[in-house]
C-alpha cells in the first residue's frame, strides 16, 4: 500500500505515516548524535534562561498588570518564553529543512519520495519540533520543581489542547514559508519579521494590554497573542476549556484559514520548481 492510499484517517494511513515520521526521525537522530554537546548546551542555556527570568521576577517584584495571570512577572514571562519554543521553531524551521536540502542537494529526493513534498517537509522538521517541545518541558518543570511555581493545579489538559491548535496555527505559515524559499532559494524575511513581531507583540514579554491601542490591535491578529493567552489562563488559573473558548475560537479560525491555504501554495511552488528545472538549484 502507497502512502496516499486508504483513508487519511484509517488505521492503514495511521500506521503508515507513523512509520514514515519514524523514519524521517531516526535519520536526524542518526546525525544529531554526532553532535551530543547540543543536548548539553541546550540543557545549560535552558538552565540559564530560568535563572535569568527567576531574578529578573524578583527585581520587578508583582504587577498590577499581571493580576490577571497572578501577579508573578516570573511565572508570566516563562510561559511566555517557553511556548513560544515550539511555535518559533514551527515558522522557521520547515523553511531552514528546505533550504539545507537545497545547499545539499538533497531536495529533490526528498519531494519526489511517495511521501509528497508537503509530508516530506514536515516530516523533515519533526526532530528540531519535538526538541522546541522537550524545551518547552524542561522550562516549565524546571520552572516547578526548582522555583516553586504553581503548576501542581495547572488545567494540563487544556493547556494541550490550546497548543495542539497554536501549532496548527504556526505550521502552514511555516509552510508557507518553506514555498518562499523554494521559489526564491533564499529565506524567507517574511517570516523573520513576523517571528520578531510575534516576540514583540503577542506577549511573551510584557502583556498585551500595556501596549498602545494601535500596537495591542496588532498584537490581536497574532496567533501567539492567544496562544500565550490561554495557556497562562490555563497553567497559571487552572482555568477550564470554557473560559478559554474566545482565544480557541481566534486559533481556529487561523489554522482553518490558513492550512489549507498554505498546502495549496506549497504545492504550487513545487510544481513550478519541477517544471523549470530548478529543484537542484540553490
Amino acid at each position: 500500500m502507497t502512502p496516499h492510499a486508504g483513508h487519511a484517517g484509517s488505521p492503514s494511513a495511521l500506521r503508515t505515516l507513523a512509520l514514515q515520521a519514524w523514519a524521517f526521525l531516526r535519520r536526524d537522530l542518526q546525525v544529531e548524535a554526532s553532535y551530543r554537546a547540543n543536548v548539553l548546551l541546550g540543557a545549560v542555556s535552558a538552565f540559564v534562561l530560568l535563572v535569568v527570568l527567576y531574578y529578573v521576577g524578583q527585581t520587578v517584584g508583582t504587577s498590577r498588570a499581571l493580576q490577571g495571570y497572578g501577579g508573578d512577572y516570573f511565572a508570566f514571562s516563562l510561559v511566555g518564553f517557553a511556548a513560544a519554543a515550539p511555535l518559533h521553531a514551527s515558522l522557521l524551521q520547515l523553511a531552514r529543512r528546505v533550504r539545507e536540502a537545497q545547499m545539499t542537494g538533497t531536495l529533490e529526493a526528498i519531494l519526489t519520495t511517495p511521501v509528497g513534498p508537503a509530508r516530506a517537509v514536515l516530516l523533515s522538521a519533526l526532530l528540531p519540533l519535538a526538541g522546541s517541545a522537550l524545551r518547552m518541558a524542561a522550562l516549565l518543570v524546571g520552572g516547578w520543581t526548582l522555583f516553586g511555581l504553581p503548576f501542581a493545579r495547572a488545567n494540563l489538559g487544556a493547556a494541550a489542547v490550546v497548543l495542539l491548535l497554536a501549532l496548527a496555527s504556526y505550521v502552514p505559515l511555516g509552510l508557507l514559508s518553506a514555498s518562499f524559499t523554494l521559489r526564491f532559494k533564499r529565506g524567507d524575511p517574511v517570516a523573520a519579521f513576523l517571528d520578531l513581531a510575534s516576540v514583540l507583540l503577542g506577549g511573551v514579554f510584557f502583556p498585551v494590554a500595556v501596549l498602545p491601542m494601535p500596537l495591542q490591535a496588532a498584537g490581536r491578529m497574532l496567533p501567539l497573542t492567544h496562544a500565550l493567552e490561554a495557556l497562562r489562563l490555563a497553567l497559571l488559573r487552572n482555568a477550564p476549556l470554557a473560559e478559554l473558548l474566545p482565544q480557541l475560537r481566534a486559533l481556529s479560525l487561523s489554522a482553518a484559514v490558513l492550512l489549507p491555504f498554505a498546502f495549496v501554495l506549497f504545492r504550487a511552488a513545487v510544481r513550478r520548481a519541477r517544471d523549470d528545472g530548478s529543484l537542484t538549484h540553490f
